[in-house]
């Protein structure tokens, strides 16, 4: 490993996966370069650029919030779902075609925490009640979602409004959690 790639991974120090630090340091690394890079292009391939500093950043982000979720959750978290076992059929009900009265066992089952989305881990976050503030919540949460713009098939319009002060903004939101999960360990 360079030194130049050791000033990315130190950025994760707190981080204790070595692993996972190394990859946030490439990650970070990525990210760095994509907006550089960016600047020598016409507006389409620059915003394609943008875009994917933007998709990594929230990887990032998303990784991290998922490592401090693993640290300050000691307790199982349930799901919101109930599990059904055991379902047997009570009775039909006529008047509602496919429609039946069952009987069965039910249980909220605990959440996985090595299997959480990232707007899971953000509402885990706000259940559990470790945001910092509620505004950087809310830049997560748009975070996540300029993320999941990566969903050609559901934009339903032309996806090139990306800018360097878009993705400032996205790093300011990213920095801040990084700010707080360092914190926070």
């Amino acid at each position: 490993m360079t030194e130049f790639e050791d000033q990315y991974e130190a950025r994760f120090h707190f981080i204790n996966d070595p692993t996972l630090r190394r990859n946030l340091g490439d990650a970070l690394q990525q990210v760095a370069e994509l907006t550089v890079v960016s600047e020598g292009y016409d507006p389409i391939v620059k915003a394609g650029f943008l875009k994917m500093a933007i998709v990594i950043t929230a990887s990032i982000v998303e990784a991290v919030l998922h490592a401090y979720i693993k640290t300050k959750i000691t307790d199982p978290i349930l799901k919101n779902d109930w599990k059904y076992t055991g379902v047997k059929t009570f009775t039909t009900v006529s008047e509602v075609p496919r429609k039946e009265i069952v009987t069965a066992y039910r249980e909220k089952p605990p959440l996985n925490l090595d299997d959480l989305q990232f707007n899971d881990l953000i509402k885990i976050l706000h259940d559990e009640n470790l945001w910092s503030n509620n505004d950087l919540e809310k830049k997560t949460d748009e975070l996540r979602k300029k993320r999941n713009n990566i969903h050609l098939m559901t934009l339903g319009r032309i996806d090139r409004e990306y800018s360097k002060e878009m993705v400032d903004e996205i790093f300011s939101t990213a920095r801040k959690v990084l700010l707080m999960v360092e914190g926070g360990l």
